[in-house]
């Protein structure tokens, strides 16, 4: 196992180029495998390439799963093979030519992660047409921004998204010729074709464009390297959704860059055929995507969730993952979710889990291997909490916000599994760094880079930034979110005053269980109004900050409690459950003033 430091090679001093700001920037650095030259993904140079493959090499091998529900409850996964993906992704294809759909023309697709979704996709990249996913839990505005700001011609909806997307057609451009609805067809659809082609755009079920495109076969449309495969637009935290414009050779120079650096790291064999993946995080997102194009790469299993979030732990389950990705939000829950019921046993159970979890996580300080630290509680006492992703994860990934120290730490003890984090941007196709697993100095951090990255810091005078000395407040939300009073929490910061303050949505069940033994009477949105319960939360976080040796310019004042959470709908967070700051601050911009108006002592 290498160390993160000798996995940095320094390219260049850099230098400000001709006509730039002269400000104080440091080398260009990239990863030691990338000293020569960077790696390939075996001559394959398109997402075209890519599949086309994998379905020839591992035709008759699992690829795409979903779990068929009868009177509302879903069964076992069942698999499509690589073969048939391929012949549905080909007569989808070919649908496009038959309605007219050409090569570098764009494709919308609306609706939650599903088999439907990856194989429109995927002819996508066969006829060079450019996909435009659309995030599942975009409003009528949004959806209607999108589609006319990317121009495109057809677009795939789910069944459950259709009225949403019904809304948003008439004022659709000119070119949108085309509509095309997967799910389960009912009484409705018909009014519901009627009203798209009232906008003028032709409407289709998932099977009758299937039948178009077997009717009509057409030649594939190859595209090039530096084609665009996808427009994928971000989720909008400081404005109208921005579409970021990704190649194809983007896409599979991080597929090559991931495999690169799990065989660096001696994690080479984690991703094989053998390996599956559950699909939950939206496909609209380059972090979902960039996994899903890996394990396409070698021919492994995606199952697709039943698109509820409440129904994730079965799922989990049902599918077993070997990967597991996730967001902070996700592992947040899984954490308080483990703890509660730690606590809730309590006596002997809850020592040895404590005395486990105190030697474990001290011989992983020494950097002792994850799989070699304890086996005895291991087995008898962790493979219980690692069971609830199923029993089999070798990998744990998180990425699209920093994951709190305390999550991380537990992840890794209780987990039997590598945990690591990830950093990257929509722009570098997400993974730009991941940490190196069983190496304490990278605990909460996002390691070395990829090695299809190079990367520089470099000042900005103007926010008075020079790297180290900026410290977000994502780190001080982490401390007070390992409070189990805390559901979700906002910090904010005017530059113009010398204190900190909050907005703290209460984790329900504990506060309530805390008003019964205070005395305080009434529902949920009663008690986060009563002053006594900002006291007593107020006071909780106040004991965290301490214990977690917060500075006293990093401790939040004072807060406002709130019953309700952010959520994507109101606009406060992205579909990756990222913190919309600018749109909290407007939100709650009358409680800010009120929390300015007076200190808390």
């Amino acid at each position: 196992m290498k160390h993160a430091e000798n996995l940095l090679y320094e390219v260049e001093a850099a230098r400000p180029s001709k006509g730039e700001r002269t400000v104080a920037i440091g080398p260009v650095y990239r990863n030691i495998a990338a000293k020569d030259a960077y790696p390939t993904l075996d001559g394959v140079k398109t997402l075209y390439e890519l599949f086309t493959r994998s379905a020839k090499r591992y035709a008759k091998n699992p690829c795409l799963g979903s779990r068929p529900q009868v009177d509302g409850v879903a069964g076992p996964f069942e698999f499509i093979t690589y073969e048939e993906t391929a012949e549905l992704v080909a007569a989808i294809g070919s649908a496009f030519a038959a309605v007219g759909v050409t090569s570098h023309q764009k494709c919308s697709i609306y609706g939650g992660n599903c088999a439907e979704w990856m194989i429109a996709m995927q002819a996508c990249n066969r006829q060079s047409v450019y996909c435009v996913p659309l995030y599942d839990s975009l409003g009528e505005n949004a959806v209607e921004f999108i589609i006319n700001h990317s121009e495109s011609s057809i677009v795939f909806v789910s069944h459950d998204k259709l009225d949403t997307l019904l809304k948003a057609l008439p004022a659709a451009h000119k070119g949108l010729t085309t509509l095309v609805y997967w799910g389960t067809r009912d009484e409705t659809l018909p009014d519901a074709e009627k009203a798209a082609e009232a906008a003028g755009v032709k409407a289709y079920s998932w099977e009758q464009f299937l039948g178009l495109g077997k009717a009509s076969p057409a030649q594939a449309v190859p595209p090039k390297p530096e084609d665009l495969c996808t427009i994928m637009y971000t989720s909008g935290t400081t404005g109208d959704p921005k579409g970021v414009m990704i190649s194809h050779s983007a896409v599979v120079a991080e597929v090559a860059g991931l495999h690169a650096f799990l065989k660096q790291i001696s994690y080479g064999n984690s991703i094989t055929e053998r390996d599956v993946v559950l699909s939950y995080l939206p496909l609209a997102h380059i972090f979902d995507r960039s996994t899903e194009e890996m394990f396409l790469s070698v021919g492994a299993r995606i199952g697709y969730y039943q698109g509820d979030v409440k129904k994730l732990v079965d799922d989990i389950a049902a599918l077993k993952p070997t990967l597991f990705i996730g967001v902070p939000r996700v592992f947040d829950r899984i954490y308080a979710s483990a703890m509660a019921k730690i606590e809730e046993k309590g006596g002997l159970a809850a020592k040895l889990f404590k005395w486990g979890y105190s030697r474990k996580s001290a011989r992983l300080k020494r950097n002792i291997p994850a799989d070699r630290a304890t086996p005895f509680f291991d087995k008898l006492v962790f493979s219980k909490v690692k069971a609830r992703l199923g029993g089999r994860v070798k990998l744990i990934v998180s990425g699209g916000a920093p994951l709190a120290s305390h999550v991380e730490e537990f992840l890794k003890v209780t987990m039997c599994a590598p945990v690591v984090q990830g950093y990257g941007l929509t722009e570098t196709c997400a993974g730009s760094f991941i940490s190196v697993p069983d190496l304490s100095e990278m605990a909460g951090t996002v390691g070395p880079p990829l090695p299809c990255t190079a990367f520089r810091l470099e000042a900005v005078p103007e926010m008075n930034y020079d790297p180290g000395e900026y410290i977000a407040v994502e780190k001080i939300e982490a401390v007070y979110k390992k409070n189990p009073l805390v559901e979700q929490i906002w910090v904010y910061g005017n530059s113009f005053e010398n204190i900190l303050v909050a907005v703290v949505v209460p984790a329900e069940s504990a506060l309530t269980s805390w008003a019964v033994d205070a005395g305080i009477s009434g529902d949920f949105v009663t008690v986060t109004k009563d002053p006594r319960a900002n006291t007593y939360v107020w006071t909780e976080l106040n004991r965290t900050a301490k214990e977690a040796k917060l500075k006293g310019f990093e401790m939040v004042r004072k807060i406002h409690l709130d019953a309700e959470q952010f959520t994507v709908e109101k606009n406060l967070i992205t579909p990756t459950f990222k913190l919309k700051r600018p749109q909290l601050l407007q939100y709650y911009k009358a409680q800010v003033d009120s929390m300015y108006g007076k200190k808390q002592q």
